[in-house]
């Protein structure tokens, strides 16, 4: 088989593509420890701030049953107190979650070029024949095809 691929070009991309798959096998079989990645909270700690909070309202509660109105009569929202840490426990999108976008925006990204680019601006001529009144509005009347 022969190709018209330059021999330097063809041992670089076999060194890359070798590069590649040490790094992602060594990646998969040793992950190392996290680092300042957030992964999720701790359910631990969760609990134990719930059942502190919970142990200080009921005392509370018992100390001032004269002052305090029923729990009955008073609405959930007004008895859940809204703390400067339920600001930051908005769930964000994972490092992981990201990298993986982007791999995969890439790889379509580059199967767009390389169609485009092996056959003849074929894109172009698709985008041209199914949307005509866009390609009108963005200056290309469907003339052009032809």
């Amino acid at each position: 088989m022969t190709s018209n691929i330059p021999p330097t070009t063809w041992i670089a991309l076999q060194v890359g593509v070798t590069i590649g798959i040490v790094i992602c096998t060594t990646l998969e079989y040793f992950p190392g420890k996290p680092w300042g990645v957030d992964y999720g909270f701790d359910k631990k700690e969760e609990q134990e701030k719930g059942s502190q909070q919970q142990g200080q309202t009921t005392r509370d509660a018992s100390h001032n049953e004269t002052d305090a109105p029923s729990s009955s009569s008073v609405p959930l929202k007004r008895r859940t107190r809204q703390t400067p840490d339920a600001v930051s426990q908005i769930p964000t999108v994972s490092l992981k979650a990201k990298l993986d976008f982007f791999v995969y925006t890439v790889g379509f990204g580059l199967l767009i070029y390389i169609i485009n680019r092996d056959y003849g601006n074929i894109l172009f001529h698709w985008f041209l024949t199914r949307f005509p009144r866009e390609a009108a509005v963005l200056g290309y009347p469907i003339e052009q095809l032809s």
